[in-house]
C-alpha cells in the first residue's frame, strides 16, 4: 500500500482527538476537541476563522451521511489551508481545492481503520458506507482508490461519476502571475513535493 503524507495526517489528527474506531468519528466529538464551533444553518456549508475563533456551519437538513462529507470538507479548509483566500484564484485555487477533497476523503474514511477490512467481501461498499456514515458512492471511490494504490483490479462495478478533477486550463503554470508562481514554489518548498500535471496533482499521489 502506497501512503502518503495527508494519510499520515489524518493518521495523527486522529490518535490526537484519541479516536480510534469507525464509531467513535463524531463531528461533535471533533469540533469539540478541536475547539470548532459547530452550527446548523439554512444556508450552504461553510467555514470562518478570525484570530482564535474557528467555525463550521453544516447546511440544516441534509442526510447524516452528506453531513459528514460535508463537514470533513469545511474541516479540511480550517486544518490545512490559510484563512485569507480573498486574493488567490487559479491554479492555486484549484489546488488548495484539490487538497480539501483529498482531505475530505481520507478522514471519512481513514486507511488505518479500514485495515481489518476484507476489501474482496461482495458487501464491503455497505459496510463501509454503514459503519463510517458515508454515502455508498462515496464509500466505492475510495475503495477503488485504495485499490489503484495497492495495484489491484477493483472488484466493484458500480458506475460512478470521478470525484477528482482530471484537468484545469487555469493550472497551466505558463499564465500564472509572479505572485501565484512565488506561492506555488513556497508550498512546494513546505510539502517537498513536485507539481507535475495540471490539476496539481503532486507525485506521490
Amino acid at each position: 500500500m502506497h501512503h502518503t503524507h495527508r494519510e499520515d495526517y489524518v493518521l495523527k489528527m486522529y490518535r490526537y482527538l484519541r479516536i480510534y474506531t469507525p464509531r467513535e468519528i463524531d463531528e461533535q466529538i471533533i469540533s469539540r476537541r478541536l475547539r470548532i464551533f459547530l452550527k446548523y444553518h439554512d444556508r450552504g456549508s461553510t467555514y470562518k476563522e478570525h484570530g482564535r475563533f474557528r467555525a463550521i456551519y453544516l447546511q440544516r437538513g441534509l442526510t447524516p451521511e452528506d453531513h459528514r462529507i460535508q463537514f470533513f470538507h469545511e474541516l479540511g479548509h480550517l486544518m490545512r489551508h490559510d484563512s485569507n483566500r480573498m486574493f488567490i484564484s487559479g491554479g492555486l485555487a484549484d489546488y488548495l481545492e484539490w487538497d480539501t477533497r483529498l482531505f475530505e476523503m481520507y478522514a471519512a474514511l481513514p486507511h488505518h481503520m479500514l485495515r481489518g477490512y476484507d476489501w474482496d467481501a461482495p458487501d464491503i461498499i455497505e459496510q463501509l458506507a454503514n459503519d463510517f456514515v458515508v454515502p455508498a458512492d462515496f464509500a466505492e471511490k475510495r475503495l477503488n482508490q485504495l485499490y489503484r494504490q495497492s495495484i489491484v483490479q477493483p472488484v466493484v462495478t458500480r458506475k460512478t461519476d470521478p470525484q477528482l478533477p482530471t484537468h484545469s486550463e487555469s493550472y497551466d503554470p505558463a499564465n500564472w502571475s509572479y505572485e501565484t508562481q512565488r506561492i506555488m514554489s513556497q508550498l512546494q518548498e513546505q510539502i517537498g513535493e513536485e507539481v507535475v500535471n495540471y490539476v496539481g496533482l503532486l507525485r506521490n499521489d
